[in-house]
């Protein structure tokens, strides 16, 4: 019993220490958000997302110097942008669904049926394993479902989707390309 009131007053105080680093240094970290994303929507998630990110690390922020926690707590902000450039980066590949949603007006009906033949041709040019994992993906199945299903690892799921996606983005720009 004694234990849950020390992991709640441990807990209190990690909350307590993320509070005033988000108060003191909010504007900096912001500042330096921008700095890469160029956006403020864009720049007040990646505040947040870092502030989440520190929550596991209060223990060695509340031992830190000033000078030293504001060069640790830049650098996650720094890091926690670049992630986010980096997820952005990646091209989003549509589903079938989504590009039906796309052309959903009967006026492109044409562009509907394309779009499906090509992505059955890219479904359809994938190995076994990752032809497999892309199919589930695409049909939003979860990655913890997928590697159940398959009875794989999680990791060996999204390397799997990985590389399929990247089969299909090279096959997708070789085809536009020619």
């Amino acid at each position: 019993m004694s234990s849950g009131c020390v992991q709640s007053g441990l807990h209190d105080d990690g909350r307590q220490i993320i509070h005033e680093i988000y108060s003191a240094y909010h504007s900096a970290m912001l500042g330096r958000a921008m700095t890469y994303v160029h956006n403020l929507w864009d720049a007040e998630d990646i505040v947040s997302d870092c502030c989440v990110s520190l929550m596991r690390h209060t223990p060695l922020l509340q031992q830190m110097n000033p000078a030293r926690r504001t060069g640790y707590i830049m650098a996650a902000v720094r890091n926690t942008a670049l992630s986010h450039l980096r997820k952005r980066s990646r091209a989003p590949l549509l589903c079938p669904d989504e590009l039906l949603d796309v052309y959903a007006s009967p006026v492109h009906s044409i562009e509907a049926e394309i779009a499906r033949e090509m992505a059955a041709d890219l479904l359809g040019a994938l190995t076994g394993r990752e032809g497999e994992v892309a199919q589930l993906r695409l049909q939003r199945m979860p990655t913890k479902e997928i590697a159940l299903k398959l009875d794989l690892s999680e990791s060996a799921v999204r390397v799997c989707w990985h590389r399929a996606r990247k089969k299909m983005r090279q096959m997708l720009s070789s085809s536009e390309a020619g």
